[in-house]
């Protein structure tokens, strides 16, 4: 079971601690091994390596470094589950990266860790149907990881692909072009 997260980390807006701490307790249960679940954070500032030490899966999680735009979405495709960590600043409504875009058009199933507000990547990512808000809920998240490995559900979301299409760049253009025209 592969999670990925690429991308910078703001660490006063942003923290995976909440999966670090569920993936340490599964850990310590003896569900998850090196044999059955890897963590890779990629990007700058993303090195989390303290988390891994303090929960103590140092041995399940790598940091790769920075990476190129290319490699960075291979990375990403090579995942099962995305990691999105929500951006935890109110002044920040309805600002999306370009991360929460790529994630939707390529992850087999993105969880989304943190708090924000209204209008967020988080919700984004539901109303896509292409992941699970977790918000900082890590005994929901540690449940969904024991479900994968024992089994009992499958990786990956069936996505609602016409939501998804609204935010292609050509989709995009053309409502840009419509406003433009309607405004003369």
């Amino acid at each position: 079971l592969r999670f990925v997260y690429t991308g910078s980390i703001y660490s006063k807006y942003q923290s995976p601690e909440p999966f670090f701490q569920a993936v340490g307790n599964l850990f310590k249960e003896g569900l998850v091994n090196k044999d059955n679940l890897e963590i890779i954070f990629a990007g700058n500032n993303a090195d989390v390596s303290q988390l891994a030490m303090k929960y103590g899966i140092q041995e399940l999680y790598s940091y790769i470094g920075v990476l190129s735009r290319h490699d960075a979405l291979e990375l990403q495709s090579s995942a099962d589950i995305l990691l999105f960590l929500e951006f935890q600043r109110s002044d920040v409504s309805g600002c999306y990266t370009g991360k929460v875009f790529e994630y939707l058009y390529i992850a087999k199933e993105i969880w989304t860790i943190g708090l924000s507000g209204p209008d967020s990547g988080g919700d984004l990512i539901a109303e896509a149907k292409a992941g699970i808000r977790f918000y900082k809920d890590v005994s929901n998240i540690k449940d969904e990881i024991k479900k994968i490995i024992l089994h009992e559900r499958k990786i990956g979301l069936q996505k609602d692909t016409s939501f998804i299409m609204k935010y292609e760049r050509k989709s995009l253009a053309e409502q840009m072009l419509g406003i433009v025209i309607n405004d003369k």
